[in-house]
C-alpha cells in the first residue's frame, strides 16, 4: 500500500487535461490543466500531493484515460450514474465558487473540479463515520489513520476491522 495522504482526484481527460486534487475532508489541494498530458505526467502531478485512492470523471462510462490513471495507483473509480449535463456542471461549479471563489482557469479545470466534488460527496458519509470511530479509538497517528481510511475506502476491510488491525 502506498504511503501518503489519501486523495480524491477529478480528471477531465482530452487534448487539454484538467486535474483537481482533494483530500478526504473535501479540501481542494491542487487544480491544474495541461495540453497533451500523458499518464506519466498526470501521475507525477497527483503523486506529488499524496496517495490517490479515488479517481473520478464527469462522464459515464469512465474514459479509458481515467481508468488508466486509476490503475496506476490501484485506485477506486467513482463513476456518475450518467454523464453530467452542462447545467449540472455549471450549478456545481457555481455552488463551489460561492463558498471558495473561482479556482479554475478553464472548462477542463472546472470539469475536473466537478468530478472531484462528486466523488467526495459519494464517500463523505463513510469518511465522517471513520473519523468518528478513529476519535473514539484514540487513533491520532496520521499515517495509521491514512492506512485505515485507504483500506476501508478501497473495500478491503470494515472500519472496525481496519482499526483493530492497525491501531
Amino acid at each position: 500500500m502506498r504511503e501518503g495522504k489519501p486523495l480524491i482526484i477529478g480528471i477531465d481527460p482530452g487534448t487539454t487535461t484538467g486535474i483537481a486534487v482533494f483530500d478526504l475532508d473535501g479540501k481542494l489541494l491542487l487544480i491544474k490543466s495541461g495540453k497533451n498530458l500523458a499518464k506519466s505526467g498526470i501521475s507525477r502531478i497527483v503523486s506529488d500531493a499524496g496517495n490517490p485512492i479515488i479517481v473520478s470523471s464527469d462522464i459515464k462510462p469512465t474514459p479509458r484515460a481515467v481508468q488508466n490513471v486509476a490503475t496506476i495507483f490501484s485506485a477506486r473509480i467513482i463513476e456518475p450514474g450518467e454523464t453530467f449535463s452542462r447545467k449540472e456542471k455549471h450549478e456545481t461549479a457555481r455552488g463551489y465558487m460561492k463558498l471558495h471563489g473561482r479556482v479554475w482557469a478553464n472548462r477542463h479545470e472546472r470539469d475536473a473540479l466537478v468530478s472531484g466534488i462528486y466523488a467526495w460527496k459519494q464517500v463523505r458519509q463513510i469518511v465522517d463515520r471513520m473519523n468518528s470511530r478513529l476519535r473514539k479509538a484514540r487513533v491520532t497517528d496520521s499515517s495509521v489513520r491514512h492506512r485505515i481510511m485507504v483500506e476501508v475506502l478501497l473495500g478491503k476491510n470494515s472500519i472496525d476491522s481496519a482499526i483493530k488491525r492497525h491501531a
